[in-house]
């Protein structure tokens, strides 16, 4: 399983990769795989490899081995550290086979990358585990923890194994702050023959990410262009924005009431494609991007008010 995972990675020549629940063994005896950390940075050509010790493992015998969170990168790590949630590391704790993992110490990794010049803030986590991946205190924490440490800033990914399920207040939450890539496209990566209906892991979500694309893409294009502060660059910020605009009291309203999370419609999730295609338009520099502008404008209005609309309902 691992060497093909190694030859898929390799196919991909990933310039990021970010990794949960990896091994970072130093005896050269052990099976590769056990010695994850090394094997790939040093089969991927990656130039900075990032290791966040959660706990020592002796799963299926192995001896004590560390285990935890990893970001491998080709561009220059220029600072990180490791936030633990409610379960602090325990430097004595060896995880045996057939262990309760409930318990276990979960981290988070920051990373800050140099790419073409500009910060990019990488988040890597494992999150709070739970057989029935609902919401629960313990995760309602972690997702104020998560947020504490993504708020105000730009140029963020956040991915990991979340372990909670699509649809919560949790997920929800983080949302706020950053655009999700998949929403409710992605339901599971989980091996169900494994994990199967219904205990809860088959709807748990992993591999989630979030990014704030709005911004990283008009900045690209506004410096392209020496536009940054121009009128042109304020009007394109807003009518690409108009979902998010538009929306906003309702955000709000959702906080003072405390609402359950929206569910996203069918519009949401076409304005969505369209924003990102628009985004996509602007960051290669494509000479006829305003009407697609126009166009996710005038769709965002619609889905904007929409939200509004279900928030005050």
């Amino acid at each position: 399983m691992f060497d093909n995972i190694l030859d898929f990675l390799k196919k991909e020549k990933p310039d990021i990769l970010v990794c949960q629940e990896v091994y970072n063994g130093q005896n050269q005896g052990l099976e590769r795989r056990y010695r994850s950390v090394e094997v790939l940075k040093r089969e991927l050509g990656f130039s900075g490899a990032f290791f966040s010790l959660a706990f020592y493992d002796n799963w299926g015998g192995i001896g004590k081995v560390e285990n935890g969170n990893a970001i491998f990168s080709k561009f220059p790590i220029i600072s990180k550290r490791t936030v633990f949630f409610d379960v602090k590391f325990d430097k004595n704790y060896v995880r045996q086979e057939g262990a309760d993992p409930t318990f276990i110490s979960r981290n988070m990794q920051q990373a800050v990358l140099k790419v073409n010049g500009k910060k990019m803030n990488i988040l890597n986590l494992q999150g709070i585990w739970g057989r029935d991946g609902e919401d629960n205190e313990r995760r309602q924490d972690m997702s104020r923890a998560i947020i504490k440490e993504i708020k105000g800033k730009e140029s963020v990914i956040l991915a990991g194994d979340f372990n909670v399920n699509q649809g919560t207040k949790t997920i929800a939450d983080i949302g706020e702050h950053l655009r999700e890539i998949f929403k409710d496209e992605l339901v599971s990566t989980f091996n169900l023959k494994r994990k199967p209906k219904p205990s809860g892991y088959d709807k748990a979500v992993v591999d989630r990410i979030f990014t704030i694309l709005i911004v990283i893409a008009l900045a690209i294009y506004f410096a392209k262009n020496s536009l940054i502060y121009s009128g042109k660059a304020i009007l394109f910020l807003i009518l690409i924005s108009s979902r998010e605009i538009i929306g906003l009291p309702g955000f709000l309203i959702r906080i003072v009431l405390n609402k359950d999370s929206y569910k996203v419609k069918l519009i949401g999730k076409i304005t969505t494609v369209i924003q990102f295609a628009t985004i996509t338009l602007i960051i290669i520099n494509f000479k006829y991007v305003f009407p697609f502008i126009i166009a996710t404008s005038l769709v965002g209005i619609v889905s904007g008010f929409d939200y509004l609309r279900d928030s005050v309902s």
